[in-house]
């Protein structure tokens, strides 16, 4: 279950010519080997292929640790030149506890993902979640092996399963929702589509919404992603 306007929108055809792009970019990621080189600066620039604009115009909730994740979609010609570029906003956002993958490559297009570790961890370990992720195949229990089991059906399908409200966010009682009942029966549409608690959803949304003009007006006036990023709070 995803919104139309955000992760649903990319339905390209899978790009089976970068799979070895996956490979290389694990070996970047941070603890994967040394942050010696990192800069703190602002990352992105007009010969990049992705803005930090874009990334909070996104992600913002994310980023202040109000949500688990997003996907979004980002222009990229070069994907290994991309990896490098995530590569080192690993090494930025990271220690803040947030991390940002590519999840597909369709022709000059890559869906990336944002998010953090320990609530996407927290969310599956959900019952219902755990539940309808084994229905649809997924094997439960591991963080790393269950998004390895969605980046493989996003590579080999044109559609967007319904289960990845899981992996961002959404509550596992308005997923579960969706499937069972289908998008007619939802009470209201905002990020995603709602069948549990209204009111409080509704509150939610705002939430993110206030969360994004801030962020956006922030960044635009030169705010570093590492400020506007909120910690991961130490359990």
């Amino acid at each position: 279950m995803a919104n139309q306007t955000g992760p649903a929108r990319f339905l390209g055809s899978s790009a089976r010519q970068h799979k070895g792009i996956y490979g290389f970019f694990l070996l970047l990621i941070p603890g994967a080997g040394s942050s010696k080189g990192a800069h703190s600066g602002r990352l992105f620039t007009e010969r990049n292929t992705m803005s930090e604009e874009t990334l909070v115009a996104h992600c913002s909730p994310v980023l202040a640790g109000l949500k688990t994740a997003n996907m979004f979609n980002a222009d990229c010609d070069d994907p290994q030149s991309l990896c490098l570029q995530l590569r080192e906003l690993n090494l930025r956002l990271g220690p803040k506890g947030v991390r940002i993958l590519p999840l597909r490559f369709s022709g000059s297009k890559a869906l990336l993902y944002l998010y953090r570790p320990s609530r996407l961890q927290k969310d599956l370990e959900d019952e219902t979640a755990v539940r309808i992720l084994r229905d649809c195949g997924y094997p439960c229990g591991s963080r790393g092996q269950c998004l390895a089991h969605l980046r493989k059906k996003l590579q080999g399908s044109k559609t967007f399963p319904h289960e990845i409200g899981l992996f961002l966010g959404y509550p596992p009682g308005d997923v579960n929702g969706f499937i069972q009942e289908g998008p007619r029966c939802a009470k209201c549409t905002g990020y995603w589509q709602v069948y549990g608690d209204e009111e409080k959803t509704l509150k939610t949304f705002e939430r993110y919404r206030k969360c994004t003009d801030a962020y956006c007006a922030q960044v635009s006036c030169g705010r570093s992603l590492e400020r506007l990023t909120v910690s991961e709070k130490i359990q």
